[in-house]
């Protein structure tokens, strides 16, 4: 549970800094919904 609120709060600065760049932003959260289906299903 530890890990995940980690991944939260770094997903959140992320986004934060992503912001500006919409199209790096889109390819951000493909690729963070690919990881956390990952571990859902590992």
């Amino acid at each position: 549970m530890k890990k995940y609120i980690t991944t939260i709060i770094i997903v959140l600065l992320t986004i934060l800094t992503l912001k500006e760049n919409e199209k790096e932003f889109v390819e951000f959260i493909n690729f963070l919904v690919d990881n956390f289906n990952d571990n859902l299903y590992h």
